[in-house]
Order: C-alpha cells, then structure tokens, then sequence
C-alpha cells in the first residue's frame, strides 16, 4: 500500500533497516519501500535481539515509511507477538494512521493500546 507519492526514482529503491543501541533502549528504524525483500530481512534481523538481555524497549521509528506490503507487515506483527512473550517492550514511533490502520487489521489492537 503506498502511502505517500515520491519520486520515481525514490519508489525504486528498496526499504532499510538500521538498528540503533541507546542507553538500555534498541531503536530499529524501518525507511522506505517495505516489500518483499526486505519482509526476508526482517525476522533473521529482528529476532536476536529478542535473545539479548534487554532492560529497556525496542522501538520502531516508522516515520519515513512510504510503502508498506501486507507480508511485511505481518512479518512484523510476529516479531512483535514473539517479543510481547519474551515481555520485552515494543513501542511503535512516527508511524502514520495508515501504518497503525494496518497493524490494527492484523489483529494486533491489544498490543497498540500500550
């Protein structure tokens, strides 16, 4: 679903992901074109920081999300379930309603009322 117009050759490329340790906190920054390529980065990525010793939360920065595939977004969904059972905090920053829209069709309203 795409989000917001850009310029052609912005759409070409692909989304990123860039983790970031603060303090006690994990910001992982999701930018860009979310689609397939990158849904097959997302959990051998995301997953072991669920088995590091956090004290604080991991936060997605969602910000410059301008397209947002289904898989993806399910693939994310699981990585936050999988953390929700870990009791490790999951905060989602600067994602637009549309984002959240998509999240909360998943089935993961319980989760976005944190």
């Amino acid at each position: 679903m795409l989000f917001r117009k850009k310029k052609t050759e912005i759409m070409n490329e692909d989304g990123w992901l860039k983790i970031d340790y603060r303090g006690s906190d994990i910001f992982v920054q999701l930018s860009g074109k979310l689609d397939i390529t990158l849904r097959n980065k997302i959990r051998p990525t995301l997953q072991p920081l669920l088995e590091q010793n956090i004290k604080g939360a991991i936060c997605l920065r969602m910000n410059d999300v301008f397209f947002l595939e289904i898989s993806t977004t399910a693939a994310l969904v699981h990585f936050w379930r999988a953390a929700d059972r870990s009791n490790v905090p999951i905060e989602i920053w600067g994602a637009s309603p549309i984002v959240m829209r998509m999240f909360a069709g998943l089935g993961t309203s319980d989760l976005l009322s944190r």
